[in-house]
This record gives structure tokens, sequence and C-alpha cells, in this order.
């Protein structure tokens, strides 16, 4: 008690007699030794000596107290009860909105660094001194967690001279490693210590005399001595003893037996001899049952302990899934916790969970269980009866919205009272169930004629069941705890190929869709609505006659292929990593972040991590997984702690760092730069110093160690070298890897040491030997762009590359062979590829702001693009019937597509002579006309709508300038084209002008027909707009003028009285056809109109812009609805013939088709449901207020569907499908915005039938 004495005699207005090496005392000792005991006397004695007094008694099988993240949280709490001046200043801090999530989620250095190290060195030290007790610390957590909690608490008692620290624990490697070398901590083995005996010794004599043992016959003065040697120095043997003593029976028995052989055991044997004479009282020998059952029990409670307490009756339920247990009940359990009150007892704080006094007693359990002593249940059968409990338990309890849930609309977060709802519709052993099976089915020793488990398995993940499991782990937020269980069950069955794949399949699927079960109706709603088609297993779960309205959506994946995990950043990616255990991967980003994630949770291991001032762009781990280097634009390198997030900064180069690599033995660190004269330097890990380098006076970009350490290549600006170097002097190793001609961005060395892999700014990939320089095959041809990154799988059999194309490539090393189609889901550059440790996945980063994990088994099945490629697309057209599209782009290339399911009716075909002006569908719609060639050689072809055969000899025009626009006349004998400023009519079939119509001054830019064909309206630069008699050629009336700027666009209603007009001002303008008068000016683009087309009805003009945007406008009320989408100018619109859609084409390489119906209902009243019609508009206008976030479909606050990463942002309520032109297949799925909201909110549960 030396330690509390000096902290008592301390006086705070002497504070430099506070001796430094008495901040903090460390009490260790064996199991059961009183260490808990001493901490609680010294926290009285604390309160009693008018100290401030905080408290955290940690215990393994507690959730809350064997939590490390509310450690410290807790310590503040009482902290800033007790202290004016911490608590205003604490206030202050988490009401400032500076705070990160790190606080609650424990991130432990998070919570360091803003409860106390920025804290309290700010505010005025205390009327009184603190104490902090932290009783058990090896009970909190996992190993790494209470090594991190040390080495905080360890700082906290540092702080100020008014803390400080008790830390109680058994002496533990992780917590012995950084407390016992610490100058300021005072550590003490309480079992060396000489009044250990002595305070047993007056335990003894105080309990003896107050349960007046010492008043049985034949007790004995010597029988203190006794008890206090068999005690060995263990408290814990003392009170367990007196505990069970305290029970009249007990007395009844010999209490003598406990002496037997006591000088002859270690202190551990005697406790355990305790224990085994506890367990012989609690059953009679005469009833072996008896015995077995008490012994089943206890099993029980030993191999669900570490996982969660159980109370009675749950541990009933385990007990009476064994048919001879069946008739046991709830009492038979609390029987034995009574029989054993000395060493078990009910917690009525947490649902009267049966917990052991002391770990000690799990710890004999363990002991007496797995080494098979005589009479105990082997660990392999309780686990096949936990197991055997968990699945039957399942089976009769899950059922679909078991919380009934009323509504949909809201995230499981949002709901009030959800934890009391769980608690009244999801009993303690489903829960557990829920969370637990698969840590007993890993306990299972699987044996070849296992046919039980394996079919019980194999039922439950092919039953609609397996989705009402996954809807309790939402409900208890534990979807990452099940997608750890799917793995491991995946694991377990790899032998089993038909479980394996289904526990694959259902790990997928939870991952891929993790995001939708943040709401427990989207399970079903979304994420089963979105399951790939030709998944057998999944699909026989789903059972269509039990989910028989899932929202229907057409054109989506058939199987997984794509990335299985996606992560969204919203900002460039431009450098992954996997950790060598494989259980993190972490992102460098462009806003100089750098992010750490379970890679088999998808979890975030913390916020955001921050220090770097520019964009992070390489990022590794070390090869022992603890650390994770990042290298940044900012000319730093910086080290962190993957655990704590605790960041050391090394001194770096003068510009960007391009690459950072670790050696094998992680001891150094070699970074590559763009700063003049040093490009790569070598650092020590340990000191922050640079010990090799600077070595090349160019511009290195990127760099790797060999497998043993002692090589490193990089590569550099100037001639597109590669090289070679010891990595300790930095002396070239053989001839430069030489042969790239241009800049090679990134290089790799093979796990086996044989290769080297460069990928260069060019488009390719080369191989060499690593012994003798020379390049190994022919280069590896990827698509025109940079190849931003290369790596090896672990077996250097494979080389993955990532290209500025947004692909990835796979390919055979030996070979030179693309393994599989290109992977090609990114949307924007792929800076950053490599594979995971087991070499089955691919991670990836892009600058479109996404990380994706890819599996390579299923990579090669992706539906991957087609070879065919395509640019800027200029022109749509719909047929006359509506049943198909055109579009046509600057590489000449015309695509013909299925209106309805935005499939390609065939293969695309190019126009003759070039340059593609024009494309329009003929009357009949059997024909798809294009006008195209070279100035003074322009060509009318004309091809087959169904095959794109060629129909004719393309017809020659002979007529200069460019074709702006081609319209056919009713009778599809004409054709009216525009040239420069001039109109003509030509023959349809011979092409031979017939008539010419000039009057603009400057180019003619659209051209359209009247109804009757008897008219013809042009736009042009020059600001006006003409009518022409198309017979005579004579233009009728005044120009119809009023533009501020060229009009790019006109249009002429269906009946014929109106003309539309679009603008480079911005304005669409509709004008009177009779009187040219202006009718409405359409305002709200920002941008030049490119693009304008009415309704078959007459009632909407669409139109599109420069400024990325459509908009459908109201003819009557001049009211427009507004459409994004695209990412560059809308270069086309059309609507459909039946008015039902529009179709948009833009610069950004996309066709969108979108639905006309529900942009009108944004126009129109929906307060009517009379009848089909009126209802159908109500849900369009629904539809229309409908607003994509973060995935989610919404209506106002209201959640209403949920949208997989990959189609987010070809996502609108009122789209259809999107079809990237660069990849000439379809990638928006329709859904069915009807059936969506006929089920969405207060209907929800209306999806699923018994």
């Amino acid at each position: 008690m030396g330690w509390l004495r000096h902290f008592e005699s301390s006086r705070l207005d002497h504070q430099d007699a506070v001796e430094k090496r008495h901040e903090l005392l460390w009490l260790h000792g064996l199991a059961g030794s009183g260490k808990s005991s001493v901490a609680n006397t010294i926290a009285a004695m604390v309160e009693q000596g008018g100290f401030y007094l905080s408290c955290f008694f940690c215990k393994r099988d507690d959730p809350d107290l064997s939590d490390p993240g509310r450690v410290l949280p807790t310590l503040a709490y009482r902290i800033a009860q007790q202290h004016g001046g911490y608590r205003t200043a604490l206030v202050d801090v988490l009401s400032s909105g500076s705070v990160g999530a790190g606080i609650v989620t424990g991130d432990l250095h998070k919570q360091f660094k803003t409860l106390f190290e920025d804290l309290v060195t700010k505010v005025e030290s205390p009327a009184r001194a603190h104490v902090i007790v932290i009783d058990a610390l090896d009970e909190c957590g996992k190993p790494s967690d209470q090594k991190q909690l040390s080495r905080y608490l360890l700082s906290l008692a540092g702080l100020v001279p008014w803390i400080k620290v008790l830390i109680t624990s058994r002496p533990e490697p992780t917590i012995t490693d950084i407390l016992r070398p610490a100058p300021s901590c005072h550590a003490r083995d309480i079992n060396a210590e000489e009044y250990t005996t002595s305070d047993i010794q007056l335990y003894t004599k105080t309990k003896i005399k107050s349960m007046d043992m010492d008043k049985i016959p034949g007790f004995r003065d010597d029988d203190i001595d006794r008890l206090v040697k068999q005690a060995g120095g263990l408290f814990i043997w003392s009170a367990t003893f007196f505990k069970y003593m305290a029970d009249s029976k007990n007395r009844k028995r010999d209490w003598r037996q406990f002496f037997s052989g006591a000088s002859k055991m270690e202190p551990l044997q005697g406790l355990y001899a305790l224990y085994d004479e506890i367990l012989a009282g609690a059953s009679d020998p005469k009833h072996p049952k008896d015995t077995r059952l008490l012994r089943v029990i206890l099993g029980l409670l030993f191999i669900t302990a570490d996982n969660k307490p159980l109370s009675a009756h749950a541990l009933c339920v385990f007990l009476q899934s064994d048919a001879q247990y069946a008739d046991e009940d709830a009492d038979s359990v609390r029987n034995v916790t009574r029989a054993l009150h000395a060493v078990l007892y009910e917690d009525h704080a947490s649902r009267d969970a049966i917990r052991a006094y002391h770990p000690s007693f799990l710890d004999f359990l363990r002991d007496r269980i797995e080494n098979r002593v005589a009479g105990w249940v082997g660990i392999d059968q309780l686990q096949r009866l936990a197991f055997k409990s968990c699945f039957l338990t399942s089976n009769k309890e899950l059922k679909f919205n078991i919380c009934r849930l009323e509504s949909s609309s809201s995230l499981n977060k949002n709901i009030q009272n959800l934890p009391e709802t769980i608690t009244a519709h999801v009993s303690e052993s489903l829960q557990y169930s829920s969370l637990f099976w698969s840590s007993h089915l890993q306990g299972v020793t699987l044996k070849d004629d296992d046919e039980e488990v394996k079919a019980s398995v194999s039922k439950f993940l092919k039953s609609t069941k397996v989705f009402f499991w996954l809807e309790v782990l939402s409900l208890l937020d534990a979807v990452g705890r099940g997608i750890v269980m799917l793995r491991e069950s995946s694991e377990f069955f790899k032998d089993d190929p038909e479980n394996s794949s289904a526990a694959s399949d259902l790990e997928r699927f939870v991952l891929s869709y993790s995001e939708a079960f943040e709401s427990a109706p989207h399970i079903y709603l979304s994420a089963l609505a979105w399951l790939p088609e030709k998944l057998q297993a999944l699909h026989m779960a789903k059972r269509s006659d039990s989910f028989s309205h899932l929202c229907m959506i057409t054109n989506k994946e058939q199987h997984w292929g794509g990335a299985r995990w996606v992560k969204s950043v919203n900002m460039a990616v431009l450098s992954v990593a996997y950790s060598l255990n494989g259980y993190y991967i972490a992102a460098g980003l462009e806003d100089s972040t750098v992010c750490i994630w379970d890679s088999r949770t998808g979890e975030a291991v913390h916020q955001p991590l921050n220090g770097h001032i520019r964009r992070v762009q390489s990022v590794v781990f070390s090869p022992d997984n603890r650390l994770l280097a990042s290298g940044s634009a900012d000319g730093s390198i910086r080290i962190w702690n993957v655990a704590t997030g605790a960041v050391t900064t090394m001194g770096g180069h003068s510009g960007d760092i391009r690459c950072i690599a670790f050696s094998p033995d992680g001891q150094r660190i070699a970074s590559a730069s763009i700063s003049i004269g040093i490009g790569v330097q070598i650092w020590d890990v340990n000191t922050g110093r640079t010990i090799g380098g600077p070595w090349f006076d160019s511009l290195a970009w990127s760099v790797a160690f060999s497998p043993d350490g002692e090589r490193i290549v990089t590569n550099y600006s100037g001639g597109g070298i590669a090289a070679i170097r010891n990595a300790r002097t930095g002396e070239p190793i053989g001839n430069p890897l030489e042969g790239h001609g241009v800049t090679a961005l990134s290089v790799a060395w093979s796990r086996n040491g044989g290769c080297v892999a460069s990928g260069t700014n060019d488009g390719f990939v080369f191989i060499w030997n690593a012994q003798s320089g020379e390049v190994i095959g022919q280069a590896l041809k990827a698509p025109p762009g940079a190849v931003y990154s290369v790596a090896f799988s672990p077996d250097s059999t494979q080389i993955a590359s990532s290209s500025h194309d947004g692909s990835i490539r796979l390919w055979d090393v030996m070979t030179g062979r693309e393994l599989c189609m290109p992977v090609k889901d990114h949307e924007g550059p792929v800076r950053s590829v490599t594979f995971s440790p087991d070499g089955r996945s691919i991670l990836s980063g892009s600058s479109d702001g996404t990380i994706r994990i890819w599996d390579v088994d299923t990579a090669a099945m992706t539906d991957g693009p087609s070879q065919v490629r395509s640019e800027y697309v200029d022109h749509v057209a719909f047929s006359p019937d509506g049943q198909y599209f055109a579009s046509g782009s600057r590489d000449w290339r015309v695509c013909i597509w299925n209106a309805i399911t935005g499939t390609a009716r065939c293969e695309p075909f190019r126009v003759p002579l070039g340059h593609l002006d024009y494309i329009v569908s003929s009357p009949d719609s059997r024909s798809v006309v294009t006008a195209s060639g070279k100035y003074g050689h322009k060509t009318i072809g004309v091809w087959d709508s169904q095959t794109g055969t060629k129909l004719i000899e393309p017809i020659r025009l002979g007529v200069p300038g460019r074709v702006t626009s081609v319209v056919f006349c009713p009778e599809g004998r004409r054709i009216v084209s525009r040239f420069d400023d001039t109109i003509h009519v030509c023959d349809g079939e011979t092409g031979v002008k017939i008539t010419t119509f000039k009057g603009h001054s400057r180019l003619v830019t659209s051209a359209s027909l009247f109804p009757d064909g008897g008219r013809v309206v042009s736009a042009s630069h020059d600001k006006t707009l003409r009518i022409w008699d198309i017979n005579t050629g004579a233009m009728t009336g005044e120009p119809l003028t009023g533009h501020h700027d060229s009009i790019f666009s006109v249009a002429v209603s269906p009946d014929g009285q109106q003309i539309a007009s679009g603008s480079a001002d911005m304005d669409v303008r509709l004008w009177d056809a009779q009187t040219h008068g202006t009718i409405h000016v359409l305002h709200g683009h920002t941008g030049s109109i490119t693009s304008i087309s009415f309704s078959a009805d007459g009632q909407y003009i669409v139109s599109g812009s420069e400024d990325r945007t459509i908009r459908i406008w109201n003819v009557e009320t001049a009211v427009g609805n507004l459409l994004r989408g695209h990412s560059n100018a809308v270069t086309s619109v059309a609507f459909s013939p039946d008015g039902q859609r529009v179709v948009s084409c833009a610069g950004d390489q996309m066709i969108r088709m979108w639905d006309a119906q529900i942009c009108a209902a944004t126009v129109e009243s929906s307060s009517a449901c009379t009848d089909e019609g009126s209802r159908n508009m109500h849900w369009k206008a629904c539809c229309s207020r409908m607003e994509v976030a973060d995935g989610w479909v919404k209506e106002g606050d209201k959640l209403l569907f949920w949208i997989p990463q990959r189609y987010r942002e070809h996502f609108q309520p009122q789209l259809h499908f999107t079809i990237p032109a660069r990849q000439f297949k379809t990638i928006k799925p329709e859904v069915d915005l009807a059936c969506l909201y006929e089920y969405a909110g207060n209907k929800w549960a209306g999806i699923y039938k018994t």
C-alpha cells in the first residue's frame, strides 16, 4: 500500500514532489490471487481518503465489461462528473461537431487523443487528486486490445501529476511487454508479497468466526493454518471455500477432505482440487445420470461463455436438443447453479445470464473437458450438441418480419424502441443461435459419414429460413458477423462443394448488398430483388411462391460476375493494398486521407486517417500486418498503426512520392519520387532516417523489393528504362531493363523472385527475367493509354494489370495469354490493383471513387464488353413503329437497339466514306438511313433495321458541305437534307436533287417537316427560323425571329400548329406556326439547346442541352421537369412514337432511355386515384418525386428501394436503361417502379406469403 500512501501524502500545491516512477501501479499475479479484492479495497480507500475515483472492472464473459472501446469513455465520464473544468472542456469538444465517430466506435487512439491528451493538460488541477482503477485488464478484449490499452493508460498516468493509475491483471505477455519496461510503472507481483499470506490468514480467521465454524465439533486451532496453507497464496481459494461452506448443508460434509495433499500441490492444482470437491458435493454418486447432467450443463456453459453467457432458460434449450435430456427444464439448470453457488451466479442485470464468479473456474472446465478427464463430456460432443441446438432453434423460431415492423421506410437505427422490440420478439436462444452457430460448427470434427451435420446446413442454406436469419442479424446490427460466419462455413465445408458453394454465394450476397441490410425490410424489398438469376442455391431459398411480389428487375446480372465488394469514397482512389494476413485493405485517396477496412466484412477499421496535406499516391502494409505506410504528393511518408491509427512521420522527398514498398523483413521502406535528383531512397522504419540513396537522377515512378530484400527494381523517365539495384548500396545489378520505348509507370516483382513486370504509359505490359534482364516473350498489349499498375499473383503464375480505360486484365505469365475478358466495371481509370494473399481475389482502386474486390475464379464469367469501342455519340432516332432506335457516333459507327430492352438488334456497322452526319429511320421502320462522307463526297446509306446489312448501294449526293439534317417526306420517296446554308430536296432512290431552298445567311443547323409534307421549317446560325414550301422552294411568310444566338434545333408539333426551337441563348421557344408569333419562352437550361422533339400527342417537348441535362416541358403550362444523368453535353433527344419514352445520347458515350410518363407526372395533378388510369398517373407522380441518395431511392425522407453501387450513376426513377456505347451492352436494369411503389412503406410485408 506504499504507492497509495505516497500518493495520499503528495500535496497538489507541491506537485514537483510527486515521484514520476509512481505514476502507475501494476499489480499482477496468478488467477485467484486476490487482485480484484485488492483493487476493490484500494478503490474504497481512495474514496474514504477524499480522492476522486474512476473505475473499470473488466469481466471476460460480459460483453460490456470486456469491450475495450468502453474503457476510456467510461473513465472520461467519471472524471467529468467530478472535475468541473474538465467537464466544461469535454462538453465544448463533444458539442463542437469536430469529433469523429472514433469516440463511439472504439477507436482507442481517437478516444485517448480527444478525451485525454488534448484536454487534461489544458485544464486546471482539481482540488483533489484523481485515482483511476482498472481491474482485470487481461479480461478486456483481444491481446492486441490489451496491449493498446496498456500503452494508453501508461500515457494517461504521465500526462498530469494529479492523475494516478492502478492496473491489475494476470502477467500476460501483451501487457507485460508494455508495462514492465516503463520507468513510470511500479510493477508488483501480488503472489510474491509477504503480506499475502497474512492477509489470507486474517480473512480466514474472520470468516471462520463469522460463520461459527470454530464451534463445529472437532475444530482445531491449527485448522486455520492448514486452510491458509491450502490456499497457496490464492485469495480465490479461500473465497470459494467459504462461499461453499456458507451453505449449512455443506458443513455436514467432512470439510477437512479439502486438506488432502495440500503440501504437494501447485496453487492452481489446489484450486482445481477445490473445484472438483465442490462438483462432487453437488451430485450424488448413486445417481450417475445426475452427475452427467451436471457436467453437460457445465460443458455448455463453458463453450458458450466466450461467445455470450446464457440464462438458465437458454441453456435449457441447448440441453433439450439431446433426446436424453428432452424432459429437462430451466429449473434443472437453476438447480445446478444453486448447487454450485460457490462458483456460479445468475447475473440479474444481464437477463439472468449464468456466470462464473472467477475466470479460473472456466479455466478449470477447459482443463477437464479438453483433456477428457474421466466422466467429462468431450469438446466435440459439446460442440455438436450446441450446433444442433442452434439449428433446431433457428428452424423453429425464425420467421418473416419477426419483429413485426410496420414500415420499410426507415433505417433500423431510426426505428423507435428497436432494442425493446427485439427483446420482445427474438428469444435469447435465437439471438445466440443467429450470432454463433458457425462458432460451434467450427468446433465440430467433421467425419466422412457426418451426414447429419451436412444435411442440416444444406437444408438451412437452401430454405427461406436463411433470409429470416439475415433479417435477425440486420436487426441486431451484426451483418458483419454474418459475413464472417458464412466465410467460416464455406471454409469448413471445403471438401463438400455443394455446401461450400451455397455458403459462398450467401456470403457474396450479404457482402455485395450489405448496405441494404441497414433496413431489415430491404433484405427482401431490395437485396433479394437484385439477386442474380443463375444462382441455383439462393433461388431455391428465395422460392418464388413465397416471395411472390418482389420488385421485378429485368436486364440485371445473370451471375455474380463483377466485383463482390464495392466501397464508394466519392473521390479518386490512387492506391490500394492488402495486408498479408488478408484481414485488411487500405486505400490512399485524392483528398489526402488514408482509409482501412476489414476485408472480411467491408466495415471501416477507423475513420479516414488524416495527416498528409496532399493526395496519397501509395499505401502498403508491413509484412507483420501491424503497420501501414503511406506516401504522398506532399513529399512525406507516414507510418500508421493498423490497430490504433497512431501515426509517425518520416522526412520525405522534395516532391511527389509516387510509390513506396516495405522490405520483406519490415525494417526498411523504399520510396520512388519525381523529386529532381533524388529518385529512390531507402528508409529505416524504426528511426525514420534515410539509410540508402538518393539514387537515380531521373524521375522515379515506381519501386519494388525482391523477395529476399536484397534488390530493388524501379522505373524512371528517360527512355522508358527500368533498373535493378542492390537494395543496400544502390549499385546496379545487371543491365538496365530496356525496351519500353516510353515511360514505365509501374513495376512489380514476382513472389518466386524470377520475374519482374512493368506497365507503360502507352498500354503495354512487359515481363522480364529478373536474373538476365531479358524480356520474356512478347510485350502484352493492353488497350491504348497508361497501364497504371501491375501485380503478380502469390504463386507467380498470373499478372493483373489496370489501365486508363477503366479495365483490369489478367495475364498468364508463362504464355502471355489474356486469361479472361477484361473486367470493366469501373467508370474511370484504374490507378491501382493487387492480389489478395491467397490469390483468390483482386483489389482495385479507381478515379471513379470506388474500391472493388473481384473474385479471380469468376472474373472469366463477367459479362465482359465486346471488342467494339465507340466515341462521342451524336445522334439518336426512333423508328416510327417504336420498336427500335438507332444511334450514331463520331467513329462512323451505327448501332440499332431494341427500344424496349436496350439490347442490340445486330452488330454495329460503319458508314462509308467516313464522317457520320445524320441518322434517321424510314417511314415504314424497315430501314435506317444515314448521311455521311467527306466534303464534296456525301452519300446516303440505307440499311436493314433488323440485320444492319446494306440494302442498296450508297446514293451519291452531288453537294458540298456538311449534311446537318435529313428527314423523309411522308410518302417516303423524297429526302430533305440541309447542307451548309442551303436546304435540298432529293429523290430518295436516285439521289437526284429536286429542289433547293436558299435564304439563310449562315449555316442551316436543323430542319423539320410539317405533318402534311408540304412545308419544312429550318433553323440557322443566323438566329432565325424560316418556313418553306417544299414543292416550290419559296419561303412562306417572314422569318421567325426572337432568339439571341444561333438556333441548333427545330421541331414541328404533330398537328402542325406549333414550332419549337432550341438555341445557344439557352432558351426553348414555342411558336405559332400560322402567325409566327411566340407562344412561350421556356427558361431553365444553363447551356446551349442542342436538340428538341415533340411528343406524339403534341402536349410535351423534350430538350437536350450542353448543360448535360434534359427537360420535358408541358406545352400548355410551360412548366418543365429536369432530368439529370449524363456527364457530358447532351447531343440528341427524341420521343418514342407512342410518347411513352425519351431516348437521349451525349458526349459521355452513354445512351439513356427515360420514362416520359413519370417525367410528365411532375407537372400533372396526382390527387385523384379513381380508376386505373389515374392510379397509374398517381404512382408515376410519386416516382417523379423520387431521388437517389447514398444508394437509396427515397420519396422525401422515406426509403423506397436500394440500388447497388454499380448501377447508381445510371439509375433514376425516370430512367429505363443506360447503354454505354463504348461497351456495346446495356448495364441499366429496368426496375418495375409500379410494383416497387405498390409494396413500399406500410405495405411492405405483403411481398411474402407463407
